[in-house]
Formats: structure tokens, C-alpha cells, sequence
């Protein structure tokens, strides 16, 4: 991932001195919590597809700059609950749960996978190879003159490009949602 790579190019000291990072390991300390909650109940049950999607958000930054494996665990306890949500639901929820569903499922992907078995790992890349492939038809040719549907561009555009990103090396077919993404924003 690109923000692994980045930390690699930093060393600790410059990681830590960051104005940004004792705020960004409070609001991974907050996740932490909600975590302990979400795992007092059984997966598969009624969840907020944005709250979920949000903490992974705050834990994946968090481990990815410190490599801490308790943020990782965390980020596998909410992708369980976030995993089996099912598309009837996840297509309710609007265009900013669909977002958020898939770039929680990418980001435990993407920090997590070798940590999954195999059958777990592949179930995570065709759920959210499903859901971009179900949503990206929804984009092309819609967005490229709707300069100012903010819901696609502060929300849609940047998860589905990261989903989309996730899966380039998992499916072929991602290659076409990454190019176009690019072009997208370069146009």
C-alpha cells in the first residue's frame, strides 16, 4: 500500500513528530473502543455500514504508520462484520454506504491479507470485486461533466478509486476501474 511505502521512507521519529499523529492515534484509540463493542456481538447482525467503515479507516492508518498488530486484529474483527452484509442492504444504504462498504472491505484487504487464509482472502476480493463492478457502470459517462455532485467526489470517487486499486493485482478487470479513475481526476 501506498501509505506503507511512504512510512518505509520515514523513520520513527519523523512518523511520531507529525502534528497529525497523536490526533490520528486518538481517533484509532476511539475505534479501538467501538471495536471491543462491535465484537461483543455476533457478525452477520444489523450494522453501521459508515461507523464500521469509518473506524477501519482510522485503524488502518494507525497500523500501516506503526505496525501495531493490535489496530490489524481490530481491522479483521470489523471486516467480519463488515464482510456479510448483504448487497440488498449494502444497495440501500445509498451511494455513501456503497462507497463506504467497499473501501472498508479494501483497506482490510489491503492490511490484512496475509494474516487471511486463502478462501477468506479470495472471499474478500470477489465480494468487493462484485460490488465495484456493480457500481463503476454507475460512474463512466455520468461523472466526467458533474463537476459538482459532491457526493461523488468527496466520497464515491476517492473509496472506489482505492477499491479499485485493492484489486489491480487480484482481477484484470480492475485495471479498466483504475485508468479510468485516473483519467478522471486528470481531465
Amino acid at each position: 500500500p501506498f501509505l506503507k511505502d511512504w512510512a518505509k521512507s520515514k523513520s520513527v521519529a519523523e512518523i511520531k513528530s507529525s502534528k497529525e499523529f497523536s490526533p490520528m492515534l486518538g481517533r484509532a484509540s476511539g475505534a479501538l473502543e467501538r471495536t471491543a463493542q462491535v465484537a461483543a456481538r455476533k457478525p452477520g447482525g444489523k450494522v453501521s455500514i459508515e461507523r464500521i467503515a469509518g473506524d477501519i479507516e482510522f485503524l488502518a492508518k494507525a497500523y500501516l504508520l506503526t505496525g501495531d498488530t493490535t489496530f490489524q486484529d481490530a481491522l479483521l474483527t470489523l471486516g467480519k462484520h463488515l464482510l456479510p452484509v448483504e448487497r440488498k442492504v449494502v444497495n440501500g444504504s445509498g451511494n455513501f454506504g456503497r462507497a463506504a462498504w467497499a473501501d472498508g472491505i479494501a483497506l482490510v484487504l489491503d492490511c490484512c491479507r496475509d494474516r487471511m487464509a486463502p478462501d477468506v482472502r479470495e472471499t474478500y476480493v470477489a465480494k468487493l470485486a462484485e460490488a465495484t463492478q456493480a457500481e463503476y457502470p454507475h460512474h463512466v459517462g455520468r461523472q466526467e461533466s458533474t463537476i459538482f455532485d459532491n457526493h461523488f467526489w468527496q466520497h464515491c470517487y476517492r473509496k472506489f478509486q482505492r477499491a479499485s486499486l485493492v484489486l489491480l493485482y487480484e482481477r484484470p478487470e480492475s485495471k479498466e476501474m483504475v485508468e479510468y479513475y485516473y483519467e478522471l481526476w486528470t481531465a
